[in-house]
């Protein structure tokens, strides 16, 4: 393998060479775009994008076009999605505008598989429909079988049944007119999946029988695999746990060294999604456990290798789009089996509920026989009240003439009424025509207050700015990295000025909105070339005052500055994790990154570098308390009391 590569580089460099000399440019430049695709393949990607990058801006569209693609090609198998996609969409413009269909179809699929790997399913399937409409244009049906089969598995990953076995035959109906047997023979296998799904196990039967029969099915392991589990899951539907099991262990014994990680999490998670539709709920939950489990070890940086290696050399290729699959549907079913185990609880709590329910109504007729004899105690009082009414009559005929006295007091008291209230009246529109002018007051006041909010903005990213200029200029490393912090800080409180002005409250600001950019522009400060990093904020919608935000957003700035520095280290899946809730007029401000950790060796809350004094100083300030935690990565959790304003000062 390694000698067809050196031989097709040596071939390209021949050609290049060749077409440089007689002038033919574009066919010059199209032999490089295929030169650093062979570059590519053997492992030499830098070659291959010193290349590409000459050719964006010293070839015709169409090479351009092609080194785009190759290019995205690269980052989209670094994990480089965003940038994967840009590169994508400026091929499909110069494409487009060279009207080039069939490339344009093609960038459509590696659009759509980069929103496929990032878990984007909606976005996928809006692509390979466009691509697939462009192949059927062009009357291409092995890319439009590839589509079809494409968009059947992510329909069936969404258990849109109808949609995927629309798409999973006409796969079908294209692998056959184009006699594939192993496009065939693969979309068979979705075809049993969406069966399994809909629970009509004889047509799965059908189906297993016949590619079991089939001589001409594909020889990988991976394939013997794929048969071996439908057998399994068919086998634990209808059958026995002990014949699924003997199918199952059948496919982990093609298991060979390099491949067992991912045969034993297709295998496993199969098996899980067996239990769980049998009802064994138990077993079901631990495999999905030690999936899960196991789940951060396949992605280390070894194993990373590891797959990558099998990715080139193994015989069963699997892509890593369907592991990908496989982890986000096994932490699906995670939470589906503990909301079963919890029904299952409801329901016993229920059953005793029940019980409960029928004491009560005894209790209930016991006091209903205690009532009626009340009522007979108390038809007895009602008539010993009778009598007292009756010398009551006697007593208000005594009284009608006290009342007639009493009328006429009355009525002049009513017109001494009136005559307040008019008076009243007219205090209470004098009192309107002063809330008027204290209101007009108070609009004036607010468009001041937004006005001043918006020039200490403006100010702060002045001061911001000459900040970073003069970063530039410094000689001194450890110099222009305080004055980069110094400008972040600045930065920080920005952000609050400009939250203000932009609210309707005057100087309360909206938390949410506030920490998002607070956090988005650390990212984007700190980020580094190949550690990507999943950012979560999880910020409740409430409004603080802005002297306390300062100090939550001076907090914030400082530990996440930390974080994206120096917590991961070129580790992969890396998290960080910024929330603030409320519990309780409590609340909680939490900063957690799954990286390195801080080491025990270094005391936090006694530490001398400038970045904690500022934090605990800001804590003092909030009269908070700091809680850190170092178990899988650091956890610095603040937690303060509610205020009613923020005038405390240092």
């Amino acid at each position: 393998m390694e000698d067809d590569l050196e031989y097709a580089l040596a071939v390209l460099k021949k050609w290049s060479a060749n077409y440089q000399l007689s002038k033919q440019d574009d066919l010059e430049h199209l032999s490089k775009v295929f030169l650093a695709r062979a570059y590519v393949e053997s492992d030499k990607t830098e070659e291959a994008v010193e290349i590409l990058n000459k050719l964006l801006s010293n070839s015709d569209p169409y090479s351009e076009a092609m080194a785009l693609k190759t290019l995205a090609s690269i980052d989209f198998k670094n994990g480089r999605f965003f940038a994967s996609t840009v590169k994508i969409r400026a091929a499909m413009d110069l494409a487009k505008s060279n009207h080039e269909e069939m490339l344009m179809a093609s960038l459509q699929e590696d659009l759509a598989q980069v929103f496929d790997k990032i878990s984007k399913p909606e976005k996928a399937i809006q692509f390979y429909k466009r691509s697939l409409q462009l192949n059927t244009k062009l009357d291409n049906k092995l890319a439009m079988q590839k589509n079809n089969l494409a968009l059947g598995r992510i329909y069936l990953s969404l258990e849109k049944l109808d949609s995927a076995y629309y798409f999973i035959n006409k796969s079908l109906e294209l692998s056959a007119q184009q006699k594939s047997a192993n496009a065939f023979y693969e979309s068979k296998i979705e075809l049993a999946n969406l069966f399994y799904f809909k629970k009509e196990f004889d047509k799965l039967n059908a189906v297993i029988q016949e590619i079991d029969t089939a001589i001409d099915k594909p020889k990988q392991d991976f394939f013997k695999v794929r048969l071996f589990v439908l057998k399994g899951c068919y086998a634990m539907a209808v059958q026995t746990e002990a014949d699924a099991l003997i199918e199952f262990n059948k496919a982990e014994s093609l298991s060979h060294q390099g491949f067992t990680p991912f045969i034993d999490y297709y295998i496993k998670s199969n098996l899980a999604e067996a239990y769980f539709r049998n009802g064994n709920l138990a077993k079901a939950y631990e495999l999905i456990k030690y999936l899960n489990h196991n789940s951060n070890s396949y992605s280390s940086k070894e194993n990373q290798k590891l797959a990558e290696s099998i990715v080139k050399n193994s015989e069963l290729n699997i892509r890593d789009r369907e592991i990908d699959f496989l982890k986000i549907q096994n932490q699906l079913n995670e939470e589906r089996l503990k909301r079963e185990l919890l029904i299952k609880d409801g329901l016993r709590r229920e059953s005793a509920l029940k019980d409960f329910s029928l004491a009560q109504e005894q209790e209930l007729n016991e006091a209903s026989v205690r009532e009626k004899a009340l009522q007979a105690q108390q038809l007895e009082k009602e008539k010993a009240l009778s009598l007292s009414l009756l010398r009551e009559n006697d007593l208000r005929k005594a009284t009608l003439d006290d009342e007639r006295n009493f009328q006429t007091v009355l009525w002049i008291g009513i017109i001494l009424l009136l005559a307040l209230a008019l008076l009243i009246f007219y205090l209470l529109r004098k009192q309107q025509e002063k809330n008027a002018i204290i209101m007009k007051q108070t609009n004036d006041l607010e468009f001041v207050n937004k006005e001043v909010h918006h020039r200490v903005k403006n100010n702060l990213q002045v001061i911001s700015s000459l900040l970073d200029l003069q970063s530039k200029y410094a000689q001194d490393e450890r110099y222009e990295n305080l004055l980069n912090e110094s400008k972040h800080r600045v930065q920080s409180m920005a952000f609050i000025h400009q939250n203000l002005y932009e609210s309707a409250g005057m100087n309360m600001v909206d938390m949410p909105n506030y920490v998002q950019n607070l956090v988005d522009h650390l990212w984007t400060a700190y980020q580094k070339e190949g550690e990507p990093v999943q950012i979560e904020v999880v910020v409740k919608p409430m409004q603080l005052h802005m002297d306390q935000v300062v100090s939550i957003g001076m907090i914030i700035n400082e530990l996440v500055t930390n974080s994206l520095k120096y917590a991961f280290a070129g580790s992969h899946n890396s998290l960080l994790r910024v929330s603030l809730n409320e519990v309780l007029n409590t609340y909680c401000l939490e900063v957690y990154d799954n990286g390195i950790g801080i080491p025990e060796s270094i005391d936090v809350a006694g530490a001398n570098s400038f970045g904690y004094k500022m934090v605990r100083a800001f804590v003092q300030k909030l009269k908070g308390v700091m809680e850190i935690k170092r178990d899988a990565g650091t956890s610095i959790q603040i937690k303060f009391s509610k205020r009613t304003n923020g005038s405390n000062k240092l």
